[in-house]
């Protein structure tokens, strides 16, 4: 099941964070834990490995990915160090996820297939689910869509035994779908993944882009009021997450139910804001996607009024790069 490497590129519409169910699982986990009864106090290097956990998963949060994957080799040291095998393939898999959301296939590959090697190998195959979500975005960002849904539908198989969500795997196989442009394949993907979205332990960024799809897939059907609906709904939770990358889709997707409702000025500003989180992300493709649209609009209704500023940062996305300034 080892995947070699290939150039690094970012597959666009999958949003990198869905990728680490376990991570949310595991901020759960302390978070519960912190409202409890005071847990018995874990050895030494074993409470340096959650530590660490906690510490990269809030700077993977935040987009300050190199930061995340310095904690994340800190906490693999202290698993190992305490052979614990569940936090040896947590913390792999954390790094594995972090190299992805950074686009860097090159390093993520050997990484993840370290942490496959190693659960399939211990009882109870730890973290397998979230290990095999994150080996199916490796594959889709390599364009390998097979491979991806191979691993999505095995990684959704192996999620409701263990007590977890299918719902981030089934979500990403259905916006597979919507990439493809397979229209009745993306609305039976769609509906299964809607319907696991109401399982307890689902995260809420499976259930914002469940719902983006959702307007996406009633936009095509003609139905703008449930399109909106749906809409408001999903950038409700993006913006409580602070998801930049489920930011972005909503307002592109808000630019098309706008335009399509003819509210051109407001569609222009909606994905004037879209472009300026693709900025913050470095996410080319999305970068130039939302460029030439913009051009499209500046050209149609004069919207934006000025293009300086996009064509300015679309040359050179460093000249925004917020998180430059923020990340340790």
């Amino acid at each position: 099941m080892a995947i070699p490497a290939k150039r690094p590129q970012r597959a666009p519409g999958l949003r990198p964070g869905l990728a680490l169910a376990l991570l949310a699982s595991l901020a759960l986990a302390m978070a519960m834990a912190a409202c409890g009864p005071v847990p018995p106090r874990d050895p030494f290097y074993l409470a340096e490995a959650k530590d660490s956990l906690e510490r990269g998963y809030h700077w993977f949060q935040v987009g300050c990915h190199k930061e995340a994957v310095r904690f994340f080799d800190e906490s693999l040291v202290s698993a190992r160090l305490s052979d614990n095998v569940p936090y040896i393939v947590m913390s792999l898999n954390a790094k594995g996820a972090s190299h992805l959301a950074r686009g860097d296939m090159a390093k993520a590959a050997p990484v993840l297939n370290e942490a496959l090697e190693l659960t399939l190998a211990e009882p109870g195959q730890p973290e397998l689910p979230a290990l095999l979500g994150n080996l199916g975005t490796l594959s889709y960002q390599a364009g390998r869509f097979d491979d991806a849904k191979g691993f999505w539908e095995k990684a959704a198989e192996e999620a409701l035994p263990r007590g977890a969500s299918p719902a981030p795997y089934l979500a990403n196989l259905a916006r597979l779908e919507l990439a493809k442009g397979t229209k009745e394949s993306f609305s039976e993907a769609l509906d299964l993944a809607m319907a696991s979205a109401g399982n307890p332990n689902t995260p809420e960024s499976a259930k914002s882009d469940i719902l983006n799809m959702a307007a996406v897939r009633a936009m095509g059907r003609g139905d703008l009021s449930a399109a909106s609906t749906y809409l408001e709904s999903a950038t409700a939770i993006d913006r409580k997450l602070e998801n930049q990358s489920g930011l972005a889709q909503d307002l592109e997707t808000r630019h098309e139910l706008q335009s399509l409702q003819g509210d051109h000025p407001a569609a222009m500003q909606s994905l004037a804001r879209a472009f300026y989180l693709r900025a913050s992300l470095q996410d080319l493709p999305a970068l130039k996607k939302d460029l030439a649209l913009l051009r499209e609009g500046n050209k149609a209704y004069g919207h934006p009024a000025d293009l300086t500023p996009f064509e300015a940062i679309a040359k050179k996305p460093e000249l925004f790069d917020p998180l430059k300034e923020y990340c340790p």
